[in-house]
Order: structure tokens, then C-alpha cells, then sequence
């Protein structure tokens, strides 16, 4: 038999079959040898064409072969039509939904934000007893916001973080949640489209993380943001409500931060600055030429010089330190707007490192107006730099959670005479402090940057690289010594789909922390310190005294936004002794 015709399926075309599944409601476009095209017509039309037969063939029946392919195309139909009933439900932010898990039945959901805030909420979305096809989402508010919806691609732990079996332990190998696809989405007055079309993940439950942005003048009150889902030919709805509270969070964060960038890659790069820029959180170096657009509009508040003693706790040996003048010419290319800082060593204190050249490399670097940053304790014989100025050779002094407590005399010292300290993250090294691997609760990446920073009177975070991918960074996140996730809060570009580098969940939660210290920071600089501190001891008092709860941590933020609320419109007052 010779093919005498091509056939492809067209859609949106009325049916001619009532209670037909809704693929064979399609019609289809048949097209000759010759290339004649008849054009759109339903099937029951198609199957009176004659057929047109070539020489020296098996001839059938046009009607026939069209009638066969109609049969086969509604038999498929009917087996892969969804079954079942579609089910949608919201997740809190700080809650993860493991794969083919079914989510807690929530319809409704409250958030609440700060002006120039960004608050998180997920949709879950499956079946009761079938697939899920491609899904339209449909959020519309009374009020205007910059919305972000993304897919949660979930990656495997396959071999689980180190278990100390403290109180904070990681949960295990299993499929997680983390990476966030970008999905573009269609704004028409006030409601946003968006098409999540199937991917072929086979997943029972598909998740969508979804970012409400407050604007800077966005009005306060109490908002409504509905949600319609449609897969399949049918829809749920959903109702997510918006407090606006009548404060806003600065352009720039309160907490400091240094988030190292290894791509080399300029475009490459720049992306991944772009990323942490607005998750509020600052990349180790930026470019002289990119300064003044990403302090205007992304929140830059600092950058490093690029001078590296070439000390860690691997070759224990430092280099002497450039030339005064060498680190002038550098220092004159950055935008003077910015905190200007040299990241000088790493961990040097597991070193018998030498004190004289810490402090000639303070010396250098004071004297050109740069602050010298290193992670390590601090150490006595370093509190000054041998200038007579009595300032320390080193002004911010980095430390893991182990570190500050084995050294909690020396941190109140250094504290005292104005030095900085501030906190890193790296691996499992204790068993009782927040980790930032994959395998981790989420309430982890939340408490560091905000209630506990703020509780133990640190200034800044640091991270020491968050580009660590493996060669298939999508599927494969064992990364650093198989520590899952380890260096890597970004993914590149999702393969022939985007061209943008893709978040994690946990650079989310990072952010949420970032907000939670400017929170309490707002409220200190209106003269409630001791009001501050009060809401900050009951969910973090030290590093091993942290709240595990993400309720409670949300409570408690909350009743923090409503009290900064009520005493930045005049409606309470502070204790006197707070000032």
C-alpha cells in the first residue's frame, strides 16, 4: 500500500461528537502528495474524500484509512484522557513537598511583606487517580505586583549528608525539590498567565514556587490574590491573601554578605551576580564598569580587590602583601559609593600561620583604606596592626559556628574595640548548627542570615562559592566530597530552554533570612534595642539554641512586622531604657 496522504492534528476545532475525550473533539488537516490542502475539516467530513490511487498499488479507501487513525487517535485518547479529579493545594515557603508525596490539603493562605519585599508561597497540583497534561495557571489580584512563577525540579540525593546525630540532622537520600525554572507569564490589567506545559517527568505532583514582589510606594492594606488551575479541561481554584505592612525594606540589606563567583565566563558571570543581587546578597567581586547600574537598581553595597595572600588551611603559607600604592590604583577604580574590603586568607588560624605578615598585610591595606577580612578566630596577638593606630590586623573576622563558640571570649573582645565579625557555612563540621546542604530542613538556610545573626551580634555572611557545579549539574548535585549541593545555590541555564541562570529553593530561603535581620535592624534604629532583642531570643539564642519550627519562626517574624508597623506610624513607643 502506498501512502497517499500526510495528516497532522489541529486544534480548536468544534467537535461533531458530544462525550467524545477531547482529543477526538480535535479535527484533522489533510494534505495530499501533490501538496493540494483541503484545508480544516472534522474527520466525519474527511472520510468522503475519494482517494486518489497511484499506479500499481494496494488501493483503499480514502475513508477508510482516515477512519482507522480517527479510531486509533480516540483509543489513545481514551486511555491517556486525565482521570480523576484535579487537586491543587498552597505550601508555605518553608516546607518542602518530597516527590509523589501528596501535599497538605490547603486552599487558602495568608502572607505578609514589607514594601520592596518579596514574599514565597508554592502550588502544588496532581491528580486523584491519573496524569497531569499541561497546566494553566491564572493569578488575579486587586492590587498591582511584580509576580515570578517557577517549576521545582527535584534533584536526587544519592548519597546523604555526613549525620553527626545532634539535634540538627539531615534527612536522608530522596528526591528533593530545589532547582526553580523560570516560566514566562502574559500580564492583561491584573491577571497573570502563566503555562506550565508537561515535561515528561512522570511526577504525580508538579510544584510551582511563586515570588510576590511588594513595590516600594505599593499602598498598605490587606489584598487578595486568586488563583485559578486548569489542566485537562478542568479547573480548582486557590486564594492566597496579601498584608502589606506600612514599612519598607532599604535597597540595600543591613546584613553584609560575600558570596563568591567562580564562572570565569563574562555573561556567565554576570548572571549569576544578577541572581544574587536580588536575593539580596553580595558577590565577592563585581566588575568597576557594572558598579554604578547594580547600586542603583539591584542593592550593590560592597566588593573585594582582588589581592590573595595565597594563605588557606591547605598551603599554609602567606605571601608578603602588595605595595600601598598597588592596592591604591585598584581601590581608585571602584565606585566610591561602595564598601571596599580584601578578602585576604582562608581558615589560616588550622595554620601555624606568622603574625607579622597578617599584620603587614593590615598595614597595607589600612593605609590605602581597605579593610582587611579573613576567616578565621579571632586571636590576641592580632588585635593590633602595629601602626600605632591601634587598630586590628584584621577589621572582620569570619567564623563557622564551632569556631565562635570555641572562641566566645575573643568575639566579645574584638566586638568591643569595633572590629566586625560575621559567619560562614561550609560542610557538616559540628552537629548542632544550621547546614546548608540539600538534605537539610529548610528552616536551616532561614535562621542563619536573620534571628541568629542579629541574636549573636553578627554583621555579615559569607559563602565560598555558589557555582560549584558537576558536569551535569541538573541530575548530578554531588558536588563538593559528596556533600549534596555543596558550593552550588545557583544551576546554569536549564539545557535549550532558558537562558538565565536558575535559583534554588535555598537561595529563597537565604533571602527570606536577609529580610528577617533588616526587620529587627529597622526596629533597633528607631530606638527599640531592648524591644528587638525580645523578639529575637525566643526563636534564636545561640548556635545551638534555634528554633527547628518554621511556624514558629513565621509567627514570630510576624508579630515583629505588625509591632515595626505600629511603631513607624507613631501608634506605640519603645522603652526609654531601649535607647
Amino acid at each position: 500500500m502506498q501512502f497517499i496522504g500526510r495528516m497532522r492534528l489541529a486544534t480548536d476545532v468544534p467537535t461533531l461528537f458530544a462525550g467524545s475525550p477531547p482529543v477526538c473533539m480535535k479535527a484533522f488537516l489533510i494534505q495530499l502528495n501533490d501538496d493540494r490542502q483541503f484545508g480544516l475539516v472534522p474527520l466525519v467530513f474527511a472520510a468522503e474524500f475519494p482517494q486518489r490511487p497511484g499506479r500499481g498499488v494496494t488501493r483503499m479507501p480514502l475513508r477508510v484509512l482516515v477512519f482507522a487513525l480517527f479510531v486509533m487517535q480516540c483509543a489513545l485518547a481514551s486511555a491517556t484522557h486525565a482521570e480523576g479529579v484535579l487537586k491543587a493545594a498552597l505550601v508555605p515557603s518553608l516546607e518542602r513537598v518530597m516527590r509523589d508525596a501528596p501535599p497538605n490539603p490547603m486552599s487558602s493562605l495568608k502572607l505578609f511583606a514589607a514594601r520592596r519585599e518579596c514574599e514565597s508561597f508554592q502550588i502544588a497540583v496532581w491528580r486523584e487517580g491519573g496524569g497531569l497534561g499541561d497546566i494553566d495557571l491564572e493569578l488575579r489580584s486587586d492590587h498591582e505586583w511584580d509576580l515570578a512563577l517557577f517549576k521545582e525540579h527535584y534533584v536526587e540525593v544519592r548519597q546523604p549528608s555526613p549525620d553527626p546525630r545532634g539535634d540538627n540532622r539531615p534527612l536522608g537520600a530522596g528526591w528533593y525539590p530545589d532547582a526553580l525554572i523560570p516560566i514566562e507569564g502574559t500580564l492583561e490589567g491584573a491577571q497573570w498567565t502563566f503555562t506550565a506545559a508537561n515535561d515528561g517527568s512522570g511526577e504525580t505532583t508538579r510544584l510551582f514556587w511563586t515570588d510576590v514582589c511588594v513595590a516600594e510606594n505599593a499602598s498598605p492594606g490587606e489584598f487578595n490574590l486568586g488563583i485559578a488551575v486548569r489542566s485537562g479541561g478542568d479547573e480548582t481554584s486557590l486564594d492566597v491573601q496579601v498584608r502589606v505592612w506600612d514599612f519598607a525594606l532599604p535597597l540595600q540589606p543591613a546584613l553584609n554578605s560575600l558570596f563568591r563567583v567562580a564562572a570565569r565566563d563574562r555573561a556567565m558571570n554576570r548572571s549569576i551576580v544578577d541572581v544574587l543581587l536580588a536575593h539580596r546578597l553580595m558577590p565577592l567581586h563585581v566588575a568597576p564598569t557594572e558598579q554604578a547600574e547594580l547600586i542603583e537598581g539591584s542593592g550593590l553595597k560592597s566588593t573585594g580587590l582582588s589581592f590573595w595572600s595565597g594563605d588557606d588551611n591547605v598551603r599554609c603559607a602567606m605571601l608578603p602583601p602588595p605595595d600601598v600604592a598597588e592596592v591604591r590604583r585598584e581601590l581608585a577604580l571602584q565606585d566610591n559609593r561602595l564598601r571596599i574590603y580584601n578578602y585576604s586568607a582562608d581558615e589560616i588560624d588550622l595554620c601555624a600561620y606568622q603574625p607579622d605578615l597578617v599584620k603587614a598585610w593590615g598595614r597595607a591595606l589600612h593605609e590605602a583604606g581597605v579593610d582587611n577580612l579573613i576567616t578565621m578566630m579571632p586571636e590576641k596577638e592580632l588585635y593590633d596592626d602595629g601602626s600605632g593606630s591601634g587598630r586590628s590586623a584584621v577589621d572582620i573576622w569570619v567564623v563557622l559556628p564551632n569556631m565562635y563558640d570555641k572562641a566566645g571570649d575573643r568575639i566579645r573582645e574584638v566586638l568591643a574595640k569595633g572590629d566586625e565579625v560575621w559567619s560562614y557555612n561550609a560542610l557538616v563540621q559540628d552537629e548542632y548548627s544550621p547546614k546548608w546542604q540539600i538534605d537539610f530542613a529548610p528552616v536551616n538556610f532561614r535562621i542563619q542570615p536573620g534571628f541568629l545573626s542579629q541574636s549573636l551580634g553578627l554583621t555579615g555572611l559569607l559563602y565560598w562559592q555558589v557555582d560549584l557545579w558537576t558536569k551535569a549539574p541538573w541530575s548530578d548535585i554531588q558536588t563538593y566530597s559528596g556533600f549534596p549541593g555543596e558550593g552550588m545555590l545557583v544551576y546554569p541555564p536549564w539545557p535549550g530552554f532558558s537562558t538565565r541562570v536558575a535559583a534554588s529553593m535555598r537561595l529563597k530561603w537565604l533571602r527570606d533570612g536577609v529580610d528577617d535581620y533588616d526587620y529587627v535592624a529597622l526596629l533597633a534604629g528607631l530606638g527599640c534595642r531592648f524591644e528587638a532583642k525580645a523578639f529575637v531570643d525566643p526563636v534564636a539564642r545561640s548556635w545551638r539554641r534555634w528554633t527547628k519550627d518554621p511556624q514558629k519562626l513565621e509567627q514570630q517574624r510576624q508579630r515583629l512586622g505588625e509591632y515595626l508597623e505600629s511603631v513607624t506610624r507613631g501608634n506605640g513607643g519603645c522603652d526609654p531604657l531601649s535607647r
